[in-house]
């Protein structure tokens, strides 16, 4: 396999694990708020379980924007700082320099970017536990 083909394979999966955690998160919610009786006229009847459920979910939700916002924010510095260095070698601010090598991207990138990637992904995981928690207690079997 060449380093290429490798690191496509690596983005496709980081994405597709990013989407799949954004769906859970969202479908949690519902869970939650079905679990809670959002359905009934009588009321909801938000367990602390079930709160704490949701309050992760919510967690998961902002650290995969936080995640996407950090390494948008800290990439597009990168470039562009390496732009203006490259424009600056050829001495011609309007300089083409899309085709040139800058390297591999800041190691400052990369321990927050995978600490929220992580980081959500716990956080939406210990959420389902504690809402299939609740589905079982609440599974009546005859």
């Amino acid at each position: 396999m060449l380093v290429r083909d490798a690191r496509d394979a690596y983005y496709t999966s980081s994405g597709t694990s990013s989407a799949a955690v954004r769906q859970l998160g969202l479908a949690g919610i519902a869970v939650v708020w079905i679990l809670a009786g959002g359905l009934q006229k009588s009321g909801i009847n938000l367990t602390k379980m079930l709160l704490t459920a949701g309050m992760l979910i919510v967690i998961g939700l902002f650290l995969d924007f936080a995640q996407y916002l950090w390494t948008t924010a800290r990439l597009a510095m990168w470039v562009r700082r390496s732009e203006k260095r490259l424009r600056a070698i050829v001495a011609d601010p309007t300089a083409n320099v899309d085709n040139a090598e800058i390297g591999n991207a800041p190691k400052s990138v990369l321990p927050f970017m995978w600490g929220f990637f992580f980081s959500k992904a716990a956080a939406i995981a210990a959420a389902y536990i504690l809402l299939l928690i609740q589905l079982w207690d609440r599974l009546i079997i005859s």
